[in-house]
Order: C-alpha cells, then structure tokens, then sequence
C-alpha cells in the first residue's frame, strides 16, 4: 500500500509524556493499522506523523476526527486527520500548527533577552515560512536569526513585531488554499 493510498494523521502540540501511546492506543481499538509513523521533539515541540491503514477500522471517518479531535483537547495537542480522499479532491497548504508557539516564544525570548531561544524560535518559523512559499517571512527570520547567531541582534522586540505582521501576511494569503476539517 503506497502513502497516497493510506491516511496520515499529524499531531503536534507541547511534548508531554504517552502522547504516541495514547494516539496509538484509539487508532488500536478503531482496527486501524499503523503502517508508517515519524516523531520528534524539538524546541519542546512535539512532532508526529503516522500513515496509517484505515481500509477496516471500525469507525466511520467522521467519528474517526472526532474521537482524534476529542483526545488531542484532552492532551492538549492539534491533532489532523486526511483521509486519501481529502487529498485527492483538495490541495491543503496550512502553516504548520507551530507557527502560534513560535510566535510566543519570540516574544518571550525577545522580552528576556535571551538570543539562544530568539535564534532557534526565528530558525525554525524561518524554514516552516520557507516551506510554505512564504518568503518575506523567511526572510525576517533569518535576519534575526543571523543577528542572534552573532549576538549583534539590534532591536529584537522590533523585529519580532514585523515577523508577528509577517505571520499575519502569509495566515491570510495561505487562509484561501486552508481546508477545514
């Protein structure tokens, strides 16, 4: 079974001890086979996509996203399901969840000075911008990333304000191509 032809569910929120397991176990009692799973944690993000065999599970697909939904508030995650239909039918182009918690900890690092947490916060938004065609800002983060990674950077609060109207920019040019689960 090729990956067009499974279900890929992502998950991505604060990491938290038995997040796989607890995802893992509702797909188990569903009859849903997990036939690819990818997970990391970095900047204390937790990360995960599983390809999974939905052709038997013993749920509709509605109740499915539910339940998902239903446990992802319950751990305090985004949880997302598409279905090999959902991709077939609609192109998707969502900023990755993350964006939100970056912006925080930007705003955090940036109020305590703290060009190590600035750095790697405008490091990891910058690639997920570059990823999603939302140059201008890539750009600004890698600006302040470079300044960061020299400690020169001058006037971050600043430049986290124009990545926050970035942000904004690129929510609002991706918001026409978003599908709604």
């Amino acid at each position: 079974m090729s990956h067009r032809e499974l279900t890929e569910i992502t998950v991505v929120g604060d990491d938290d001890t038995g997040l796989v397991a607890r995802v893992t176990t509702l797909l188990f009692e569903r009859a849903i086979n997990v036939k690819d799973i990818d997970q990391a944690v970095r900047d204390d993000v937790f990360r995960m996509t599983m390809h999974v065999d939905t052709s038997g599970m013993e749920s509709s697909r509605d109740a499915l996203r539910s339940d998902l939904r239903e446990l992802g508030d319950d751990l305090g995650v985004d949880v997302r399901v598409r279905f090999p239909a959902d991709r077939e039918t609609r192109r998707i182009a969502v900023m990755v969840t993350k964006e939100s918690q970056c912006l925080e900890r930007l705003c955090e690092a940036a109020a305590a000075g703290d060009l190590d947490a600035l750095r790697i916060a405008a490091h990891t938004l910058k690639s997920n911008a570059r990823d999603f065609g939302a140059m201008a800002l890539s750009s600004v983060c890698a600006t302040l990333e470079a300044e960061c990674r020299t400690g020169a950077a001058s006037e971050p609060q600043a430049q986290v304000e124009r990545i926050a109207q970035e942000l904004d920019r690129a929510r609002t040019a991706l918001s026409g191509l978003a599908v709604r689960e």
